[in-house]
């Protein structure tokens, strides 16, 4: 009688240790909680860094391009800072304008 009534104190005191090790592998800070947000983390991290390399290419590339082709350097240049040749006239309109414009005449 008294062997069963350790057995049922050792049974509950180990199922009590059992709850308390679940609970403590689930929410602990070196737990199941923190490993699923360290992995949210490390495969936002990972997007960021292909979207960095990508542009990082993309701009060696231009680099490249810049450096080998004087007509791409004339197009960027005539792009980006609105140069014109000299038998060429240039028009620059304000985007807000534009826009003003076209849905004045949508309605």
């Amino acid at each position: 009688m008294v062997a069963m009534i350790w057995m049922r104190v050792l049974f509950c005191s180990f199922c009590v240790l059992a709850v308390a090790l679940a609970l403590q592998l689930v929410f602990s800070d070196k737990g199941v909680m923190e490993y699923v947000s360290l992995c949210r983390t490390h495969d936002r991290l990972s997007a960021q860094i292909d979207a960095v390399t990508r542009r990082n290419l993309e701009l060696s590339d231009e680099i490249r391009l810049l450096r080998k082709s004087p007509a791409y350097g004339e197009r960027m240049a005539r792009a980006e800072f609105n140069f014109a040749a000299d038998d060429e006239i240039l028009y620059l309109f304000e985007p807000s304008q534009a826009k003003d414009q076209l849905s004045g005449q949508r309605e």
